[in-house]
């Protein structure tokens, strides 16, 4: 028995994902449909529509929220309208994150310092003459922290207001302080040096999930969720260069039917370089890969820098560009781009012809995540020529065409996750 439920809660939490995917296609009919195909096998018509009410409609409104976030089709079906309405003020409430660690920041710097009044100083020598303030609060990212609010608050929409928000932001943020000492001067002139450091910063998603008290049901259902919404095009530490301060120079690969002018994100030219809120070395493999196809086509003096700066609004705190970014962007610099959807066939006919195809991956060889790249050619064996924003490494690869069309994301919007570029 204990096998079965487990097999059970594996079957559910796989039809939920056919439902939210029917949701983000085809409206409330598509999740509809998607539920319908899970259990119309196993259960009769009743019990069928007492789990559309009970789930459909959840992971509909949950569904919506991608939309919004990534510019997907909107549906003209008012439910669906409604939900990418209240979606859309939910978005809005988890933007301020940024502005509400700030606020709990400066309280938890204040709460510190005032354990340094004048009296205990001069009991426990616990006086500073300089403070450290450091932040690492990118451990837990937005998709995470929407899908454990979302299960905390049994996905009402309604409750996930800005108090809510705040409140988990501020469960998400922890502490630590020291003082370092260090002797400086000489003889009658030595003092001591007293630096106070602070750390500020996140927690991880498990460690939330414990302190929310969620049990293993609402964590396997907010790792659902998160696996949802994770289109992050975060860099990560095992998927890129990542070496930080490097001038790549001027990189053209010349070994596909074009050449293509290769950028990375992380160049000491413009990787610290915001793209919206975060650097460019860190999320602006968007920018970057469009900037490829722009410098090979229309203007080699275009770099990942202008692009960034040009469509800042593209960028979704805490999730990367809009997808919007490839298919608008392309046009504001004059590239045709078609949108090839996950037709495999297209995309190597696009590069036989000497286009060039950028595609959103998903988590596999390429990111953890979500992480824009370049399809520069087709070799005459069938393996793909990629130009990586994140590494010249993998640039300089062939890839199977099938492994790629496997781990893009199958999600996309805007006519992706492939779109042919070109003059």
């Amino acid at each position: 028995m204990p096998n079965e439920n487990h097999n059970g809660g594996r079957r559910l939490a796989s039809a939920a994902v056919n439902i939210a995917r029917g949701a983000a296609s085809g409206g409330l009919h598509g999740a509809a449909l998607g539920a319908l195909r899970e259990f119309a096998p196993e259960i009769i018509k009743t019990v069928g529509m007492i789990l559309i009410i009970l789930i459909v409609l959840p992971m509909v409104t949950f569904a919506a929220i991608p939309n919004v976030l990534f510019g997907f089709g909107s549906s003209t079906k008012a439910e669906i309208a409604e939900f990418t309405t209240m979606a859309d003020a939910l978005n809005s409430e988890y933007n301020a994150v940024d502005t509400y660690e700030e606020s709990i920041a400066e309280r938890i710097i204040a709460s510190i310092l005032a354990l340094f009044t004048s009296e205990s100083d001069e009991e426990t020598g616990a006086a500073y003459d300089e403070i450290e303030i450091t932040r690492n609060l990118e451990n837990l990212t937005k998709p995470w922290l929407i899908a454990i609010a979302s299960v905390a608050n049994n996905q009402d929409l309604f409750a996930m207001n800005s108090g809510a928000v705040e409140r988990m932001t501020s469960l998400k943020m922890e502490s630590k302080w020291e003082i370092l000492s260090e002797t400086i001067g000489e003889g009658e002139d030595l003092s001591v040096f007293r630096l106070l450091k602070i750390d500020i910063y996140d927690i991880s998603p498990a460690e939330l999930m414990d302190k929310l008290n969620f049990t293993p049901e609402q964590q396997n259902w907010a790792a659902l969720l998160h696996s949802t919404l994770a289109q992050e095009q975060c860099l990560s530490l095992a998927y890129g260069d990542v070496y930080y301060g490097t001038d790549y120079g001027d990189i053209v690969f010349t070994d596909a039917a074009i050449e293509v002018v290769y950028y990375n994100q992380t160049d000491a030219r413009w990787g610290g370089e915001l793209y919206g809120t975060r650097p460019i070395a860190n999320v602006g493999c968007g920018p970057t890969a469009l900037a490829m196809a722009v410098a090979t086509f229309v203007d080699s003096t275009i770099t990942p820098y202008d692009v960034a700066t040009w469509g800042a609004g593209y960028y979704v705190q805490g999730f990367g560009s809009k997808h919007t970014l490839i298919t608008e962007g392309g046009a504001h610099y004059g590239l045709t781009v078609t949108g090839l959807g996950r037709d495999a066939q297209k995309v190597a006919d696009a590069l036989g012809r000497g286009s060039l195809v950028i595609a959103i991956m998903a988590k596999g060889h390429f990111t953890d995540g979500g992480h824009f790249i370049v399809l520069r050619g087709i070799t005459s064996d069938g393996m793909i020529l990629v130009a990586d924003p994140a590494s010249v490494t993998r640039s300089n690869q062939e890839w199977s065409l099938k492994l790629i069309a496997n781990e893009v994301n199958r999600s996309a919007g805007a006519g992706g996750p492939f779109w042919e570029v070109s003059l």
